[in-house]
């Protein structure tokens, strides 16, 4: 039985507007953001990461398939952006959608993870947890798509202000290197044609 006939696809927008029914064309225009002239969506502007340090290594997070186990059971919430488990330095890191957030996203406190840990009988402490604001759009969207030139290393041997005076020098004499090996190798296969006309290309491309 064809079961697909029956299933109307909607898309993840969608889902987001039937769970926010009182939806005002304000809030729309908030998931929008403008870039270069280019109107994109983007599902989360101001979030929140938290970092819970010193955990005891108990219950989910006793070993390290545990604390595996643990990050996959955080990432299955929707409201949960991202999360980190390192039993290495007894961490657990979580960039989640606060209630306060102004988008259509599944929302969850900081109260509501910290019971959620407790049901995996882990224990932290909110008040000596590490929450602070994260920026999705500045620190992870635009930060993917468009890698600051931080992210760009000078080679071997050369500081930072010194490949800025060199860069340019060094990108002019590659172009100019690519130039000359194509020039040769037309050169070359001029050479050969002469030296070789039993050779009809145009019947060895068919």
């Amino acid at each position: 039985m064809d079961r697909h006939s029956k299933i109307v696809l909607t898309n993840e927008y969608q889902e987001d507007l039937k769970k926010n029914k009182d939806v005002t064309q304000g809030d729309l225009d908030k998931q929008y953001i403008i870039e270069e002239g280019n109107k994109f969506r983007v599902p989360y502007r101001m979030v929140r990461m938290v970092t819970f340090k010193n955990v005891v290594k108990e219950g989910e997070f006793r070993d390290q398939p545990h604390a595996a186990r643990l990050q996959y059971r955080l990432m299955e919430k929707d409201s949960i952006l991202k999360a980190r488990v390192n039993f290495i330095k007894n961490t657990i890191t979580i960039m989640y959608n606060p209630k306060n957030a102004d988008n259509l996203k599944d929302k969850i406190s900081l109260e509501e993870i910290v019971d959620f840990l407790k049901t995996q009988n882990v224990n932290v402490n909110a008040e000596n947890a590490e929450d602070v604001d994260f920026d999705y759009v500045k620190d992870f969207y635009s930060y993917a798509f468009n890698p600051p030139s931080i992210r760009e290393h000078p080679p071997y041997g050369y500081t930072v202000d010194e490949w800025k005076e060199l860069k340019a020098t060094y990108q002019k004499k590659l172009e100019e290197g690519k130039e000359k090996s194509w020039n040769k190798f037309l050169e070359f296969q001029k050479n050969y044609e002469a030296l070789h006309p039993e050779i009809n290309w145009e019947e060895e491309e068919k």
